[in-house]
């Protein structure tokens, strides 16, 4: 995620299903804070950034950001970043 965050800022991911319900284990509140601007933040849930098990499947992107501009986003399979 490309995302620029003020100091005061924050911002979360939550991933959910195609009838828009939270993905257990991707909501907000497990949603590790993103604090600090980077042009390539990898989002984690509970320390986790796996979504490989969602592939091929539509899902809707929740996004909560407070003083905070997203630019961009992606999602890459686990293995590609390695």
């Amino acid at each position: 995620m490309n995302v620029n965050v003020s100091a005061a800022g924050s911002a979360r991911a939550e991933i959910r299903d195609v009838t828009n319900r939270p993905i257990s284990g991707r909501r907000l509140q497990d949603c590790d804070p993103i604090m600090a601007n980077n042009v390539r933040h990898t989002v984690t849930w509970q320390g986790d950034p796996d979504v490989s098990n969602l592939g091929g499947q539509p899902v809707r992107l929740h996004l909560w950001m407070r003083s905070a501009k997203l630019y961009s986003f992606q999602f890459v399979g686990a293995k590609a970043g390695k």
